[in-house]
């Protein structure tokens, strides 16, 4: 038979032999746990990165606003930069479905809160450009929406001139209407002239500029079409055209000289013309730079100008809405069209930048704690190996016990434990058994005697009602 040492040994190794088991699953489990958070958050940083990155490559960002391609090129840079992070890192590797304690213990806390920091860097510049682009979108909606106007306009043969010289242009109609008591004819300079040769339309355009929108009336009515501006100037805020003093001018009579810009354009109406011929009437055109010096004001087809003793080239945005005759029409139609592609394309683009950084403005960060928690966690992991080292002395050690009658004590005490657990079973079906009586013997007492009684009661009051004593004595009463 075993001793009693032996066997308190015995009882001690299995005891000690439990406790390490788990111990090491408790490490392992506390790791894994702590691990599986830095896991998840790491390689959805590497995975959307990546996509991000993808997707921008793909588009055309150039067409987007200046401020907002930069920002979006910012961004794909900042991805590229925890990218690297993350591979330099080796936390996690590509097909790996875990992360190893040796490496997070080795990177430790400083590199991934600088990890975290990174992707945070990326999160924050992308919710910054999505706000922009929200914005940018809006803009370009109602960009779009206008010139959807224009071109509804201008296909109807109705060319949209600015807002404030309509404004004026109507005001005047109706004030100058009622002051005659008739229509008077009030026109815009650009409505009333054609270009000639579509060549010096440019230069034509540009030199005039707002001068295009100029407003004349008949010169009898001049006096009365300037109280008009005097009284809607501030606000219909008037201010990118006028009114054109044609008395004035006819005094002056100016004649265009030949050779000048004026002669690019013609116009039936002796009014206009005499406006033109007095703009452009010194204009001369050059058909190089090198002859602008031999005239006081002279300009080129592409719009070099030669004024007051200084040569400059126009902005193009001057001549960008052709203004003047029907054919600017079509010329302006025709850029209507080109910009609406323009901002189609500039609308997919913003689209497009916001779908690539859908999955950045939603990243989790790790925060401060987590990080801890998977760095000590790990560290605690180095206590693996010598615990594993001594379960495994100790499995060895209980092993070389000599566990014979013990084994022999259990078989024995395992058949009366059995005969326990028959005797047990029998004495439960007894309760169930004296239970079952007890209720039955309930209800005998408590309902069905009572009951019984009563009905002998009913019984015998119901005879000596119907019968005599005699009958009773001798043939009802019971014997």
């Amino acid at each position: 038979m075993l001793s009693d040492g032996a066997a308190n040994a015995l009882e001690q190794i299995n005891r000690q032999i439990e406790e390490k088991k788990q111990s090491i699953i408790s490490l392992k489990n506390e790791f894994d746990k702590a691990a599986n958070a830095i896991f998840v958050r790491i390689r959805a940083w590497r995975c959307r990165t990546e996509s991000l990155r993808q997707k921008l490559a793909s588009l055309n960002i150039s067409l987007l606003d200046a401020a907002l391609a930069s920002r979006t090129e910012d961004i794909s840079a900042a991805g590229g930069v925890l990218l690297k992070s993350i591979a330099d890192s080796a936390v996690i590797d590509h097909g790996s479905e875990s992360v190893d304690a040796d490496v997070v213990t080795g990177f430790g806390e400083d590199g991934l809160k600088e990890l975290s920091a990174a992707a945070d860097n990326l999160r924050t510049q992308a919710n910054v450009l999505d706000s922009r682009l929200s914005d940018e979108q809006k803009a370009l909606a109602i960009q779009r929406s206008e010139l959807a106007a224009v071109r509804e306009s201008l296909e109807g043969g109705i060319y949209p001139f600015p807002k404030d010289a309509m404004d004026l242009k109507d005001a005047l109609i109706s004030r100058l209407r009622t002051a005659a008591r008739r229509e008077v004819n009030v026109r815009i300079v650009a409505e009333a002239a054609e270009i000639k040769n579509e060549r010096w339309r440019n230069a034509v355009e540009g030199y005039l500029y707002t001068q295009r929108y100029y407003i004349i009336v008949p010169q009898e009515y001049f006096k009365e079409a300037l109280r008009v501006f005097d009284a809607i100037k501030r606000n219909k805020a008037v201010y990118s055209t006028g009114l054109v003093d044609i008395e004035k001018l006819k005094k002056i009579n100016p004649a265009a000289d030949a050779g000048s810009l004026a002669e690019e354009l013609e116009t039936s109406d002796a009014d206009v013309r005499l406006f033109l011929d007095y703009t452009l009437g010194r204009v001369q055109k050059c058909e190089n730079v090198l002859g602008l010096r031999r005239y006081r004001t002279s300009i080129t087809n592409d719009g070099v100008l030669y004024q007051n003793f200084v040569v400059r080239a126009m902005n193009p945005e001057r001549w960008a809405k052709p203004a003047i005759g029907q054919g600017a029409i079509q010329k302006r139609l025709d850029a209507v069209k080109s910009e609406i592609e323009r901002l189609m394309e500039q609308i997919a683009a913003c689209s497009g930048v916001k779908t690539a950084i859908g999955n950045i403005t939603g990243l989790e960060i790790l925060s401060s704690s987590e990080i801890e928690q998977a760095v000590q966690s790990a560290e605690k992991t180095a206590l693996i190996p010598s615990l594993e080292f001594e379960l495994d002395s100790l499995i060895k050690n209980r092993a070389a016990i000599d566990t014979t009658s013990i084994e022999i004590l259990k078989k024995r005490i395992a058949v009366p434990g059995n005969d326990i657990d028959t005797q047990t079973r029998h004495i439960d079906d007894a309760n169930d058994s004296k239970g079952t009586f007890k209720e039955r013997r309930r209800q005998l007492r408590d309902e069905r005697i009572p009951l019984y009684t009563e009905d002998l009661r009913y019984m015998e009051a119901n005879i000596t009602e119907r019968y005599n004593d005699l009958w009773i004595d001798k043939t009802g009463a019971p014997r």
